[in-house]
């Protein structure tokens, strides 16, 4: 390969995949290979990026370089690219010592266009040009009127204010700062709102001189691909242009300590309540380099905590010690591995640590029970395996970086077979318990925190900054505030400034030629079998049958939902008659890749009827599918409902999970509650799913002892009831050769009940609540919309344009440049919901007002035939997910039973292709009589939210 020096090449079955590593000659960058059949083709260039403080200027830069470069001169080639390009993937992101660019594509002009504009943002950024940028992404002050207070803004500096309003962001940064302080890893790369403010203009540059050379970077190529082609393109077009250097990367390791330190932490809560302590240990397990180390430390977490036979968990939630235990680890040089116990007393911190503790000297006196091990390694390996799904190509650069820049080889990350196997030849000796021996129980480099609710944290840091700022502005002449307030117009300005033309030709651009017109096509075949469908899809699963129930349960009554919503939390984690659930997890980890089922709700394509469904479903080796059917019918048929305290433990971790789901995806959270004021199929969702089960959720656990024996009766009703073939579909997705398999399916329905079912009335009056549900978080989710279908608009292709243009260009100029918001976006689907969210937002009302100017953007819209070509072709995956083998089965099966068909899809994206300008400005009045309803939901501040009290129906906590 001309310009580069070949260091090592070999076929790893594991990923199917030539893998050959490359140094550049001239700059010495190295590049990594993967040649296979894939036809997502993916990049991703990498730099290794240890900074030295927590104002976040890795982060930033990461951010920063996507703007304006050398050669693309719109202010935001990355989001203007998301608006047109045809990618699969297209992001970017900050570890604790690496920042990373990946993207993939089907479309190989695509492909070749987005690396272009990569390379060229990470190597050429216009951030040497333009301060601008540094002060959009990362913080400025505002000051518009002399007598105003000055406020800091910027789009990272109010994600992390997010980030640290989560819970257990908080207590997981607690622990880890203190056990790995004084190194790269003690302090927070991707930024702490305090810190930011810290970070200059000029140390922000300082950092890209450094770090961003290709003598720093890491280059990564997979697909079906003439890599011969893109490495002469790599090196033509950027390495070539760059002589050597020798850059100081320098990882500084935390050193090592020789006696274990306890310490004390508040985190920030809406209320200091009795309880609600969380106690923590934390272990410095060694470095991540070590792949056997790196392996050990994600499979101790399955061993020791994360599955229902975990033995410290056990013990912990055995003492009642949290509602909640559960353990983190970090991918950094260092290893940390960190036990929590979430939501107890901080009075049993010795409690806490010798239970921790004992567990792991009987395991070590006693020995690991061999079956447990089996199953821990088998769920391990089947989670890698599956490789990260459709995003295989991404995950892949993932695995290749994560100890490349430690000196070491991407095949070490993507070999992952001689890992495994090392680990399996262990399972009949005394290595784990070795392992455990020398890395917990001898390990005196480790901490202990017990961390502590505090009502006042966040308003103490907001007076101090404001404090802060006060005397900022008091230190300033008339002068300089003049010129603080000529600059924040200098800079609103900048933000408001369209991009020339001139500017926007020079984006690389696809033709509509470029895009094929049909949809991919699932081929599958439909078999009747004893008043139920099996659909039979072949797919390349490489070796693993992906099972998928859908059965009927319309028969559930109303007043029955919050018990029934509750099934699919305790099957698979109670006892059965022939298992403990203890035994049980083992056989299930043991002979497959796992047994999950979830109450959902679904809408028909025609009648737009809702279809409460309850869904199972089953991975497993496509050899081990008669096994796995005797292990799901005693999930099925013979759970017992009958340990109390079980069941207690259970619904006490399933509320800890919705507390932390809720900060993580609050914009999601919000317009799922906006939908379910107007739609049927959405309230329903809210009741077995969404704040109005969590609520249920709450009361019942306050309530537990007189409900118990309610929920054990009908959750036995339930049980009897709900397996019944009647009306039951079922997909297979699997490899054509084991279609021998459907034999074991058809057993498995002979066993099931043949009953009619009787569908319940569901009753639902449109109601906007506007409820408001208000916490301690620093940011804000607001979302507002309605049903497009009930003012009289149906389904259209063109709708996908609307929803791309909307989000992509108007609200992310509104919301995110100007607004700091983290993120934006206009949700639209085919059951009619249109809903503007907004994602750790500084504002409300502001928001909201952006919102109801969409109608006015789309009326006045003006666009050049290339900018609507451009942005038809940004919204054409909408028709045309990237999807994986399993993805392909589901969404088969799905469209089978809502009666969506291909041809209609097919229509769907035709109708996009044919998108004309009059089309977008039409949906104006749509917009508009959407957002006259006034249908809202906010997450976010108590301080911001009873500020506009008024515009709420209900305001009531987010956790409780």
């Amino acid at each position: 390969m001309k310009n580069y020096k070949l260091i090592e090449q070999k076929y790893i079955e594991d990923i199917h995949s030539e893998v050959s590593l490359y140094e550049h000659e001239k700059t010495k960058a190295r590049v990594v290979t993967l040649e296979n059949d894939m036809d997502n083709l993916a990049f991703g260039i990498g730099f290794k990026t240890p900074p030295k403080d927590s104002t976040g200027v890795a982060h930033i830069l990461e951010h920063s370089v996507l703007g304006t470069n050398e050669k693309y001169t719109t202010k935001e080639p990355f989001f203007d690219l998301i608006k047109t390009s045809v990618a699969t993937f297209l992001n970017a992101m900050t570890f604790c010592d690496k920042t990373i660019y990946p993207f993939s594509s089907k479309n190989k002009k695509d492909f070749y266009n987005l690396l272009d504009v990569y390379m060229t943002s990470v190597l050429f950024p216009g951030i040497y040009k333009s301060k601008n940028i540094f002060l959009r992404e990362g913080w400025h002050y505002e000051l518009l009127n002399k007598e105003d207070d000055i406020t800091i803004n910027g789009i990272v500096y109010n994600e992390m204010k997010g980030a640290y309003s989560s819970e257990d962001e908080q207590i997981y940064d607690g622990i880890r700062l203190k056990l790995l302080e004084n190194s790269t890893y003690g302090i927070d790369s991707g930024g702490n709102p305090k810190n930011i403010p810290d970070l200059s203009y000029e140390e922000f540059l300082d950092f890209h001189r450094k770090y961003y050379h290709p003598s720093n970077s890491y280059i990564y190529i997979s697909g079906n691909l003439d890599m011969e082609e893109a490495l002469e393109t790599i090196d033509r077009d950027f390495l070539s242009k760059f002589n050597y250097l020798d850059v100081d990367s320098e990882i500084i390791l935390p050193p090592a300590r020789t006696k274990r330190e306890e310490f004390n932490y508040e985190y920030a809560a809406a209320k200091e309540e009795k309880n609600k302590d969380y106690l923590a240990i934390g272990y410095n397990l060694g470095r991540y380099d070590d792949k056997i180390d790196s392996f050990m430390a994600n499979f101790m977490s399955e061993l020791l905590i994360d599955s229902e036979a975990a033995p410290v968990k056990e013990a912990l939630v055995a003492k009642g010690l949290g509602e909640d235990v559960y353990a983190i680890t970090q991918e950094g040089l260092v290893l940390d591995f960190n036990i929590f116990s979430k939501y107890t007393s901080r009075d049993r911190k010795d409690e806490f640590v010798e239970t921790v503790e004992s567990t792991l000297r009987d395991l070590v006196k006693n020995g690991i029970d061999k079956d447990l091990l089996r199953a821990t390694l088998n769920k391990v390996e089947f989670g890698i395996r599956e490789g990260g799904g459709a995003n295989a190509q991404i995950y892949r650069f993932i695995w290749a970086m994560s100890n490349w820049h430690y000196g070491k080889t991407p095949f070490e990350g993507l070999d992952f077979s001689k890992t495994i196997n090392f680990i399996r030849d262990k399972i009949d000796t005394d290595y784990f318990e070795r392992y455990i021996e020398e890395k917990f129980l001898n390990n005196e480099n480790s901490v202990v925190m017990v961390a502590t609710p505090s009502a006042t944290k966040n308003e103490k840091e907001a007076k101090e900054l404001k404090d802060k700022l006060s005397a900022y502005k008091a230190s300033l002449s008339d002068e300089e505030i003049e010129k603080l307030i000529e600059d924040t117009k200098a800079f609103n300005e900048f933000l408001s400034k369209e991009d020339s033309d001139e500017d926007k030709a020079t984006l690389p651009t696809l033709e509509l030629t470029d895009i094929k017109p049909e949809i991919e096509h699932t081929e599958f075949t439909v078999e009747e079998y004893k008043n139920s469908e099996i659909l039979k899809i072949d797919q390349p699963t490489n070796g693993i049958t992906f099972l998928n129930f859908m059965f009927d349960s319309s028969f559930v009554k109303e007043e029955d939902l919050f018990y029934y919503s509750l099934l699919d939390a305790f099957l698979t984690k109670l006892n059965t008659e022939n298992y403990s659930y203890q035994e049980l997890d083992n056989i299930i980890n043991m002979n497959t890749g796992g047994i999950n089922s979830k109450s959902i709700v679904l809408t028909h394509n025609k009648t737009r009827e809702m279809m409460p469904k309850f869904k199972v479903t089953m991975r497993v080796l496509s050899d081990k599918v008669e096994k796995s059917f005797e292990i799901l019918e005693e999930v099925l048929f013979r759970t017992k409902f009958e340990n109390k305290k079980r069941m207690k433990d259970i619904l006490l971790e399933l509320k800890s999970d919705m507390d932390s789901r809720v900060i993580q995806m609050g914009h999601i959270v919000a317009a799922n509650v906006v939908k379910s004021y107007y739609a049927k199929d959405s309230y329903y969702q809210e009741v077995i799913g969404g704040f109005i089960f969590y609520n249920r959720l709450c009361d019942f656990i306050e309530n537990f002892d007189n409900e118990v024996d309610t929920l054990i009766a009908k959750l036995k009703e339930f049980a009897s009831k709900m397996f019944n073939r009647r009306g039951m579909v079922v997909s297979v997705t699997q490899e054509g050769n084991h279609m021998d398999n459907i034999s074991e399916v058809k057993k498995f329905i002979d066993h099931l009940i043949d009953e009619e079912v009787v569908p319940s009335p569901f009753e639902f009056k449109e109601n906007p609540r506007n409820v408001a549900y208000t916490s301690s978080a620093n940011v804000n989710y607001v979302a507002k919309g309605y049903s497009y279908n009930k003012i009289g608009k149906e389904y259209n292709g063109n709708i996908a344009v609307v929803k791309n243009l909307v989000g992509s260009d108007f609200l992310y100029t509104e919301i995110r440049a100007k607004g700091g918001a983290y993120g934006q976006g206009l949700l639209v689907n085919q059951d009619g919901d249109m809903v503007a969210t907004s994602y750790r937002d500084p504002h409300i009302t502001n928001t909201l007002k952006v919102y109801d100017q969409i109608p006015e953007y789309l009326k006045n819209l003006k666009l050049t035939d290339k900018e609507l070509k451009d942005a038809i072709i940004g919204s054409i995956n909408t028709f045309d997910p990237n999807l994986s083998p399993q993805d392909k089965g589901e969404l088969a099966m799905s469209r089978y039973v809502t009666d969506l068909t291909e041809e209609e899809v097919a229509k769907n994206k035709e109708e996009c292709l044919k998108t004309t300008l009059e089309d977008l400005k039409n949906y104006a009045e749509v917009v508009e009589k959407v957002m006259e309803k006034e249908y809202i939901c906010v997450i976010g501040n108590e301080e911001k939210i009873m500020e506009h009290k008024e515009l709420f129906g209900e305001i009531m906590p987010l956790q409780r």
